[in-house]
């Protein structure tokens, strides 16, 4: 988009029309206008492709998340005081929350007849519910949903 606009600016300026003999500081308005435009565009059509596809951004948080765990994870590498990163991931609710939204998954995959993956998402909250016992709330997953097998609650 960047080089758009700027390939889009250097035509307008350079070349002959109304704004060929633009001062420096009309210059700058001018490029501003059309970074402008540009981003007003580049909105407008992100809102036009979420209204056709509004599923498109699902599960891209997730890849933004094990990001931020790698930065982490080079931080505590780095030296980071390794009680201030588990205290975090403590109070974050970090664990509790995976847990749940594994739960909700476990139910999805059952309620679509999927019973092999659902019973491997109902083990990996059990496992949640495990680790989020060690750092000293053992809540992962209690979240009780509709349809839930009583034997992994």
């Amino acid at each position: 988009m960047a080089s758009t606009g700027t390939l889009g600016l250097n035509a307008i300026i350079n070349n002959e029309g109304p704004l060929a003999n633009l001062s420096a500081p009309g210059a700058v308005l001018a490029a501003l206008a059309l970074i402008g435009a540009l981003t007003f565009i580049a909105a407008a059509a992100n809102g036009l492709i979420d209204r056709i596809n509004p599923d498109r951004w699902d599960g891209d948080s997730t890849y933004a998340l094990a990001e931020e765990f790698g930065l982490i994870r080079d931080d505590l590498d780095s030296g980071a005081n390794p009680e201030e990163i588990q205290h975090s991931l403590n109070t974050s609710g970090l664990l509790e929350t995976a847990g749940t939204l594994t739960r909700r998954l476990a139910v999805a995959f059952a309620e679509r007849g999927q019973e092999g993956q659902a019973q491997r998402l109902f083990a990996s909250t059990l496992h949640l519910r495990k680790a989020d016992q060690v750092l000293g709330h053992g809540q992962a997953g209690d979240e009780v949903a509709g349809g839930a097998r009583e034997d992994l609650q």
